[in-house]
């Protein structure tokens, strides 16, 4: 799983650190996942995987708005969140939010109604 200390330090950072701390997570995760061991719930490895691609968007979003295609990493990440776990409920969260900042109210309330099944 994500190590506490990576997804700590990623929480504590913001912008360009906190990008570096989740993707060094979703390294440890997906070796946790290629390769697991007795002891790996796999059930859990990819919640934890979702989570963290989930939060990159979520820095994607705010901290790093401002950056070379900001809102299309954005979106790749948060798609990748619920590719990983279709119950990943702030990964639609934020695809909603994104569907209703570019008036796409169709697509945002696909979005919340998948929300609001899980």
């Amino acid at each position: 799983q994500m190590c506490i200390r990576d997804r700590h330090i990623a929480q504590l950072h913001s912008g360009e650190e906190a990008l570096k701390a989740y993707e060094k997570g979703i390294q440890l995760l997906m070796q946790d996942f290629i390769s697991p061991t007795k002891e790996t719930d796999l059930e859990d490895v990819r919640t934890d995987l979702a989570q963290a691609y989930s939060a990159i968007g979520e820095i994607y979003l705010t901290d790093l708005v401002e950056s070379p295609d900001a809102l299309i990493k954005a979106k790749d990440h948060l798609e990748k969140a619920l590719h990983i776990d279709q119950k990943c409920m702030d990964a639609y969260y934020q695809l909603a939010d994104l569907a209703l900042n570019n008036n796409e109210r169709e697509i945002a309330k696909k979005y919340l109604l998948s929300l609001i099944h899980i």
